[in-house]
This record gives C-alpha cells, sequence and structure tokens, in this order.
C-alpha cells in the first residue's frame, strides 16, 4: 500500500527510518504544513507497531451464566388462581470479552482523527421458557406448584460497531 502526501510517496512496509528521510526532504519544501507532516509520519508508525487489522485481537464468546429470578405472578394452586412470589436459578447465555477499538490520526477526516469503537454484543436472540421451581403465597410455600416464564436469551455474540 502506497502513501502520498504531496510529492511523497512511500510503502507502508518501508522502515520508518526511510519514511523519515523521504518526508524531511520535503519538509524543506515551501507550503507544506509540519504538523500535517508529523501527523501521518505518526499514523505510519503506530500502524507498523499495533498493526491495523481488525478483530485480531477480538475475544467475543458465548457464555453460560446462572441468574437468580424472582416474579410476582398468579398461579394455580388446589384449583384456586392465587398471587405469588415464584424464584429460581435459571441457567441463561451471555456475551462477555474484549473488541479492538482504536482512535489513531487521520488527515482525511476534518476532526483528524478515526475512531473506530467495537463492542462485544448479542447478534441473534431466541425466547426460551424456564421454570420457576419455588413458589409462596404469604410467605408460605406452595407445594407443587411450578410456574413457567418466557426470558429473551442471546444465541450468538460478535464483535460489532458500538454505535449500532
Amino acid at each position: 500500500m502506497k502513501i502520498r502526501f504531496g510529492r511523497v510517496s512511500v510503502r507502508k512496509r518501508r522502515q520508518a527510518s526511510d519514511i523519515t528521510e523521504a518526508l524531511e526532504k520535503e519538509m524543506l519544501a515551501p507550503g507544506y504544513d509540519l504538523f500535517q507532516v508529523l501527523t501521518i509520519l505518526v499514523s505510519i508508525m503506530l500502524s507498523q507497531v499495533h498493526g491495523i487489522q481488525h478483530g485480531s485481537h477480538d475475544s467475543c464468546l458465548l457464555q453460560a451464566s446462572v441468574v437468580p429470578i424472582t416474579r410476582q405472578m398468579q398461579v394455580t394452586h388446589d384449583g384456586q388462581s392465587i398471587s405469588a412470589t415464584c424464584s429460581g436459578d435459571i441457567t441463561l447465555k451471555k456475551c462477555e470479552g474484549v473488541c479492538e477499538s482504536s482512535v489513531s490520526p487521520s488527515v482525511r477526516l476534518v476532526t483528524g482523527y478515526r475512531k473506530v469503537c467495537r463492542c462485544c454484543r448479542e447478534i441473534g436472540t431466541r425466547t426460551k421458557f424456564v421454570p420457576l421451581t419455588s413458589c409462596y403465597n404469604n410467605g408460605q410455600p406452595l407445594a407443587n406448584v411450578q410456574a413457567q416464564i418466557a426470558i429473551t436469551e442471546m444465541t450468538n455474540c460478535s464483535c460489532s460497531n458500538c454505535d449500532d
């Protein structure tokens, strides 16, 4: 890949010293802004040190997580509909990990910086029906009562743009 600044054209794979030498020759020419030249030089050097491949350090994974849930709900006990507090520990999937984000100098953007923000987040969900195994009415346990609730669970994760 070639990077061009005025009459200076260098390949990104060249050594930083070669790039510096080429830019120093051009800095002597009239009409060049020292700040722009230094910004380009720093950008090139950072891309050589850190690389510019997105996703090279991403580790966004779908993992199991135990979540305690308590809900007030109507249940049937001894043929009657009563208000109860039902609870249970359910296993759900979660997205967890690290995604590469960066801010780097850019002479093409008005702000002077290119920002890439990536987050580990869900890219798919499904409805899962889970049982709540312990139900109580006024603090008294209700025998043979089991409630069921619908929960949205993640099915897949990926590093995605944070703005989405």
